[in-house]
């Protein structure tokens, strides 16, 4: 609302300090009938003054309403949020109109009538702070309006101020709020930097300035009117250069816009430097006096400043020491003034001597009309390229340069501003910076190009270019000797402005970010300066702006409001707890200016503070990981992923589980609602441990399993099993699916929900993040670069819980990412993980299912670093892992078995053609594909004739066709099938041979040989009796409709896929690539147990840590854990043990109750005194009946203990299974309950009782 508070005085019952009667005038807008009342001074003469007042206000309005010169009454210029605040809104307008109106009233000099005018005027002001600043100040109060109508209060606000205190009313105007963030900042408590941006602005920043002066002109007009003379000065001693010939007087430009020039002589050099100065500490001014403070007192806030380029110059400025204000009516900004005007000089000289040194350049029309239809702008001196590496840049500027050399002029190409990590500004000659941009183009992937398939390192580079509107090239060597012709201009009397003595704040040089305080003397300071802007480069973000690790805020000056230096600050300083202000952002919007003037501090987060790793003793004396993950699950921040076949066993999850740590059981592997059924009670069995969760990994692109898993799952916790959380996996469900299955999980009482990214603030989300270099199915990222494009965004969210994985498999390797420290050599913060999940590394543990020669195979594969497995493994071996094209035709990196070269290269061969060229490649290579599936694959080829001769289906006899079934599918050393599923098969073939050849014997119905599937428990038998019954089938081939038959039931839906290839057809890609996985797991149902032939899920980096095939489980992690926790008391606590702080339980930290609850529920609250020195809370319920969980919360109070865990979990454990808490039902507040919490001395709860109510 408007005032900040949710409510506002309309009626204006404030009464003026100076008098004790007082009468209401009433002020209307005759359009909207807008009515507004305000209680002025009723003595005669001030009551006629009012009577004037509002007479000829209401007759100025009423034109101005005729001829639409209103703002703020017209619907569409309202922000409404209701048709409350929209009629607020006009009040506020009309009461800003008045106050105007009568502040320019005043005549000056004074008259005869001015004091009963002030009079009025003071009441009218003193309404309007009382009604509308209550609690706030003008700009805040503006940030939420609409342009327009924020101008209109804001300089209302400033010019009625002003006329006060010139009328001699300083000190009974009602007392401004004050900056929140000042106050902090005297209080030690933050540390506030400046900045001043540079040239980036040269065609806007006229706008800017226009819009300081139309709002705060009675602030400003003195330093304008002293600075405007000063530059008119200056530029007419320069006439003969031809650069001024419409001179430099701002302040006559300001006061009537007509006359301002044209934007190309406003953007150049020249003109454009004084005036960004200008503009900077016009704006510095404005906010010193709007703080009520003189440059001194301003000044002393600060502790550094630096700008951009030219910027240096407006922070030197402001950094001097200033004489204090004097309490005397005099200016105390004089002083400022002075330096301001030698300041002025400076900029003045920088622009001429930078604009002298490299005139402007003719460049031919072809290359300009080339600039601009890719949008890059005309051609200047200066190119900012955004989104590219360094190295790639100063590889292409190389070529450039090499080719100038080689047409015998001097190389003009440089990156002279380094903004950031991938923002730099390349200078040099037009016509050579648009060769750069064409060769650059070249190579740059065009606008809206997926490339989420390729590799991220072969990727085109996504990056923008465009030509800034500075015509000089400033900050390269084509500049050498304006320093000293610029230094030799100012002159040895003016250097004495420049004593580096006299700054009361540390100036940051922005090529090696020293402080300017350590040079000599006044020439060394202006003749570094001069360097920083005419010949040295910018490390902006790495030495400019590097500030102390004690800073909180910086406060943009401008020019540039929202887009200026500030923001860019803003980007490089995520995470390193420093808030930019953009002072010029006068609406709303993270870091808005009205944040530099209000009553709340927003401070930024620290990641290294924030999300590091600590450690806790709880109060079983074990010292626990303490991160959001584990706060979350009560576990270390380790897990075991779901993974397709390793987490698809119950032996395996129940040792992770009872290893203490986080498993997700595989959806993959389970088909219907009776397998997850029996796969949790197997689990529980093993486990045996009540209150021991499972998480679910389900599939959402298997949408078959999805739609019977999810309901299941959220069934089977309503009848209290083990149910403890759901992996939303391969694939991510829209906002409004994902809330849809949020809201079915919360009604579940399901306390985790991970991998779903959604908008739903108060439910915990896991966040998995694996990139390309993961085991098995994974994506074509880099693992660094998403996360650092994307942690700031996934850190404005509390509730999202970030783990990585891939690659990672000892502590070495994972405590960097958990601490931190892997950004920084990125150039940015700390950007700590809050946990790690393990998938394709545990596959050779001691409890894994893997096979022994299989988990041989892993641990003889050596692996790669991280920089190595990008595009190689797609391309051959490496590190004894590779990438193929899955069934779902996604990249699988897998061991490189022969099994798996022959996929590569089948891949590459025949999956890559069109399905019409796959069967005729197929057909050209039958022998060929036939002998290496036969030689190398874990499908072989099925149709072989007795003596193992190869043939087609339709060359084969019945009796073949039922032997090479058995051979293949009964593994017979063991006496048991694949899967029962494929025993049904066979049997079904059965029956179909018997009912083709009971037709060769006689008519009338027959028994057949098969009664049971059991029968094929023993297939060998089964087939000797077969074969007496039907000897014909030894010699009778297929026929053609069998083979159909044969063809439809290997690949039926609901049964095991086969594990043979039987035809080369246009299903061959299905054939050979479905089901892949389980032979892994069995190698006993390889027909030759040979591992090479099979499919091994594995990464390349995290194979390197498979090095043994008997480690269990719980040491493979817990070694980890312990490593990692030493490493933390090492970092964060010195290796004392003795420093770790203590808790009841890990689990997160109760959310704050509300602390209005009592007051609006009526409920009384006493204290008392207990003998042990501890409190009694006596809470009686008389009122409104409170949420049952807001008043639960209320009771558990802010830190974790019994009381807390009591309260506020949803369920509890009952034996083996999980049931709603009854207690929440048992406590909920009844009318008449008088409820008291016992608590010991230290604050600790010592019971709860509850009466009456019941």
């Amino acid at each position: 609302m408007l005032n900040g508070k949710n409510m506002r005085s309309g009626t204006g019952t404030s009464t003026p300090v100076h008098t004790a009667t007082t009468r209401p005038l009433v002020l209307l807008q005759p359009t909207t009938q807008t009515r507004i009342s305000i209680n002025v001074p009723s003595t005669s003469q001030e009551w006629i003054a009012a009577e004037v007042a509002r007479d000829t206000f209401q007759d100025w309005i009423h034109e101005a309403n005729k001829h639409g010169h209103l703002v703020g009454f017209d619907a569409a210029e309202v922000d409404d949020e209701s048709e409350g605040d929209a009629e607020d809104e006009k009040e506020l307008v009309l009461t800003a109109y008045f106050i105007s109106h009568v502040a320019g009233m005043l005549p000056f000099p004074a008259t005869a009538t001015s004091p009963a005018t002030a009079a009025v005027l003071l009441a009218a002001f003193t309404h309007f702070n009382s009604a509308y600043l209550s609690g706030t100040d003008i700009h805040t109060l503006g940030a939420s309006l609409p342009a327009p109508v924020r101008a209109l209060i804001i300089s209302s606000f400033f010019v009625a101020k002003s006329k006060l205190e010139a009328e001699g009313f300083g000190k009974v105007l009602p007392k401004a709020a004050g900056s929140a963030l000042l106050k902090k900042v005297d209080a030690k408590e933050a540390e506030l930097y400046a900045l001043f941006g540079g040239q980036g602005m040269n065609e806007v920043y006229f706008d800017e300035l226009q819009t300081l002066y139309d709002l705060y002109a009675p602030l400003l007009t003195p330093f304008l009117a002293r600075a405007s003379e000063h530059l008119v000065s200056l530029s007419a001693a320069e006439s003969a250069t031809l650069l001024f010939d419409k001179s430099l007087d701002a302040l006559a430009w300001l006061q009537n816009p007509s006359t301002r020039p044209d934007v190309s002589y406003l953007a150049s050099c020249a003109v454009s430097l004084p005036l960004i100065g200008l503009t900077q500490l016009a704006q510095y001014v404005v906010y010193g006096k709007g703080s009520s403070l003189g440059p001194a007192e301003l000044g002393a806030k600060f502790q550094g400043a630096t700008g951009h380029s030219q910027g240096i110059i407006s922070a030197c400025v402001i950094a001097k020491e200033y004489p204090a204000a004097k309490d005397d009516g005099s200016d105390a900004w004089e002083p400022f003034y002075e330096q301001a005007l030698a300041g002025l000089t400076v900029l003045f000289q920088t622009g001429l001597q930078g604009t002298l040194a490299f005139p402007p350049l003719a460049i031919a029309p072809g290359l300009v009309s080339s600039s601009v239809e890719n949008g890059e702008g005309t051609p200047t001196a200066m190119l900012a390229v955004t989104g590219l590496e360094l190295k790639t840049l100063e590889k292409k500027i190389a070529e450039v340069n090499g080719h100038v050399k080689s047409e015998g002029r001097d190389e003009t190409v440089s990156v002279s501003l380094h903004n950031g990590a991938k923002a730099f500004v390349v200078t040099g000659n037009p016509k050579d910076l648009v060769g750069l941009a064409e060769a650059l183009r070249k190579n740059r992937a065009p606008s809206g190009k997926d490339q989420s398939k390729i590799p991220y390192s072969k990727r085109l580079p996504v990056f923008s270019m465009r030509f800034l509107p500075i015509n000089v090239p400033y900050h390269s060597h084509l500049l050498q000797g304006a320093t000293e012709k610029a230094v030799a201009a100012i002159g040895s009397s003016d250097a004495s402005f420049w004593s580096p003595s006299a700054l009361s704040c540390a100036v940051y040089n922005t090529e090696d970010g020293s402080d300017l305080r350590q040079l000599s003397s006044g020439e060394a300071l202006l003749t570094s300066i001069f360097a920083q802007i005419f010949t040295s480069p910018i490390y902006w973000a790495t030495k400019a702006t590097n500030f102390p690790a004690t800073a909180t805020h910086a406060i943009d000056f401008g020019t540039g409001g929202s887009s200026g230096i500030g923001s860019l600050c803003a980007r490089n300083w995520e995470g390193r707890g420093i808030r930019s202000i953009m002072l010029g952002n006068r609406g709303e919007g993270v870091g808005a200016g009205k944040e530099a003037w209000g009553s709340k501090v927003i401070d930024e987060d620290k990641w290294t503070e924030k999300f590091r790793p600590r450690l806790v003793r709880t109060s079983d004396g074990k010292i626990h990981i303490d991160t959001p993950f584990s706060r979350l699950l009560s576990k270390p921040p380790l897990m075991v992923a779901g993974m397709t076949p390793t987490t698809v066993k119950a032996g395996f999850v129940s040792a992770v589980l009872k290893a203490g740590y986080h498993v997700e059981l595989a959806g993959g592997g389970h088909y219907n609602e009776k397998a997850v059924r029996a796969k949790v009670a197997e689990i529980q069995k093993l486990v045996n441990k009540p209150g021991v969760g499972i998480t679910l990994n389900c599939l959402y692109i298997n949408q078959r399993q999805w739609t019977f898993q999810l309901p299941l799952w959220q069934q089977m916790k309503k009848e209290g099993l083990p149910v403890e959380g759901l992996c939303v996996a391969a694939g991510i469900p829209s906002t409004e699916k994902a809330k849809e299955i949020i809201d079915g999980l919360r009604d579940a009482g399901i306390k985790h929900v991970v991998n779903i990214a959604s908008s739903n603030p108060d439910f915990p989300i896991i966040l998995q993040w694996t990139g390309g270099r993961a085991g098995g199915h994974h994506s074509c990222e880099d693992f660094h670069a998403p996360i650092l494009s994307t942690y700031a965004s996934i850190r404005q969210h509390p509730n999202i819980k970030l783990v990585g994985g891939s690659g990672f498999g000892d502590a070495e390797g994972t405590y960097p990412y958990l601490s931190g420290e892997w950004s920084e050599k990125y150039g940015v913060a700390r950007m700590p993980f809050d946990g790690f999940l393990f998938a394709s590394w545990v596959m050779v543990a001691k409890e894994a299912h893997t096979s022994e020669s299989v988990k041989q195979l892993i641990v003889d594969a050596p692996g790669v670093d991280d920089d190595k497995w990008f595009v190689i493994t797609y391309e051959k071996p490496t590190g004894g892992i590779m990438t193929v094209n899955s069934e779902l035709g996604e990249p699988i990196h897998k061991v490189a078995t022969r099994g798996v070269k022959l996929w590569a290269e089948f891949d590459k061969k025949v999956f890559s053609l069109p399905k019409e060229k796959q069967v005729a490649w197929l057909a050209d290579n039958k022998k060929y594909v036939i002998d290496r599936l036969n030689a190398d694959f874990q499908k072989p080829w099925f149709p072989a004739k007795a003596d193992g001769t190869a043939c087609d289906l339709a060359d084969m006899t019945y009796a073949e066709v039922n032997a090479r079934l058995v051979r293949l599918m009964y593994v017979a050393h063991e006496k048991r099938w694949i899967d029962p599923s494929l025993r049904n098969l066979v049997g079904d073939w059965i029956r179909r041979v018997e009912e083709r050849l009971s037709n060769v014997n006689a008519s009338g119905l027959k028994v057949s040989a098969l009664q049971s599937y059991t029968e094929l428990n023993e297939p060998d038998a089964f087939l000797r009796k077969f074969l007496l019954q039907y000897p014909e089938a030894q010699d009778q081939i297929l026929a053609s409709a069998d083979v159909s038959y044969f063809l439809a039931i290997a690949q039926r839906p609901g049964q095991k896929p086969v594990p043979f290839i039987p035809v080369l057809d246009a299903s061959f890609a299905i054939w050979f690539k479905k089901d892949s996985l389980w032979q892994a797991e069995d190698i006993e149902a390889v027909f030759d147990q040979d591992p090479q032939r099979v499919c091994i899920l594995q990464g390349p980096v995290a194979v390197k840590h498979c090095t043994s095939t008997r480690q269990p489980i719980a040491d493979m992690l817990g070694n980890i854990e312990t490593s990692l926790a030493k490493k933390i008391l090492d970092e964060y606590y010195g290796g004392d043990e003795s420093s770790i702080p203590s808790i009841d339980y890990l689990a997160p930290s109760p959310s704050p109750a509300d602390p209005t609850l009592l007051a609006r529920s009526h409920i009384t609250h006493a204290v008392e005194s207990t003998s042990a020195g501890g409190e009694k809370h006596i809470y009686t319920i008389n009122g409104v009946l409170p949420p049952t969980g807001d008043w639960l919360d209320t009771l558990a109070g802010p830190k974790l203990g019994w009381l807390q865990a009591f309260l506020s979990n949803v369920s509890i454990q009952h034996g083996d299974q999980s049931i709603p808490n009854p207690v929440k039902r048992v406590l909920a507040p009844r009318h008449g309950q008088r409820v008291e919490l016992s608590l010991n001395k230290d604050g600790q709860p010592l019971k709860l009782d509850v009466f009456g109510g019941l």
